[in-house]
């Protein structure tokens, strides 16, 4: 059974109508809602850089590697947001001993490092093409209510996500739960 997409990733930005926007590969519900907010936006492979002259309001990618979070950082401009959006290497649905895991933990540092601030992380499900629920990781009582009053399984698998949700938010591993994450950080 498919369900229709039902987030919306705008709440997790603030930007003005007439303002520059980039898209690098998040895909078209993204785009969808970036031109209904009134902005102007690039697309561009997932593969490119950001030439530094943007001076963007708002960034989204949807795998970014640490070489290219410098060029990214020089594109937006002061007070823009930067949304980073992939899939989840500690999802309980995909769980390996790949080595991008270890980079992909290590990423929020690399982007205090670089001078961006307020970071916050977001569990997606079902994934970033087609979001049904985006949800803040900060605290996990709201994974354990998202789980438990919000979420319908409809397969074999959610019902056992769903019933493993307390135990896993209890143990302070609610990332676990979402296939994708999207990181949300700010340029002062």
């Amino acid at each position: 059974m498919t369900l229709p997409v039902q987030a919306d990733f705008r709440y997790l930005f603030s930007t003005t109508p007439g303002q520059t926007a980039a898209n690098w590969g998040f895909g078209s519900p993204l785009e969808e809602a970036l031109r209904t907010a009134g902005l102007n936006l690039l697309n561009a492979p997932a593969d490119s850089l950001p030439p530094a002259s943007l001076n963007l309001a708002l960034m989204v990618i949807s795998a970014a590697q640490p070489a290219s979070l410098k060029a990214v950082y020089r594109a937006l401009q002061p007070g823009a947001t930067l949304l980073l959006g992939f899939a989840n290497p500690l999802s309980l649905r995909r769980f390996s001993g790949d080595p991008k895991t270890f980079s992909l933990l290590r990423l929020p540092g690399l982007l205090r490092r670089l001078g961006l601030c307020d970071l916050q992380t977001f569990g997606v499900y079902d994934s970033l093409q087609e979001p049904r629920a985006i949800v803040p990781l900060a605290e996990p009582r709201l994974a354990a209510f998202f789980f438990h009053s919000v979420f319908t399984p409809y397969t074999r698998r959610a019902r056992w996500l769903a019933a493993a949700a307390p135990w896993l938010c209890r143990l302070r591993l609610q990332q676990s739960l979402f296939p994708a994450l999207c990181l949300r950080a700010a340029k002062p």
